[in-house]
């Protein structure tokens, strides 16, 4: 799929699977949940703190970019947009765009 493409590290085993059904490339269980766990808290409405626990995840899951996209709507969100414009470069870095196309 085109997100495969673009979030593709290299990796040659199929990406895991988030809740939504979406390729994850590079995640494990623990990634995969934080992931969900953030998707949740988003979509129901929950207290905005419970969101940041993206961030942690992100930070220790380096190799897994939509934790850090995640956690740069977080920053976005929060009213961090340095923090939020730093983490989708690094995204970027990683998967640059010409990789989607």
């Amino acid at each position: 799929s085109l997100l495969f493409n673009f979030f593709c590290l290299g990796v040659s085993a199929p990406a895991a699977m988030d809740s939504f059904g979406l390729e994850v490339s590079g995640a494990s269980g623990p990634s995969l949940q934080a992931a969900n766990d953030f998707y949740v808290s988003f979509l129901g409405y929950a207290q905005f703190s419970s969101w940041k626990l993206v961030v942690d995840a992100a930070t220790q899951h380096q190799d897994v970019p939509m934790l850090t996209l995640l956690a740069s709507c977080y920053f976005g969100l929060s009213g961090q947009a340095a923090l939020a414009k730093e983490a989708v470069e690094k995204v970027e870095c990683v998967a640059p765009r010409e990789a989607a196309y």
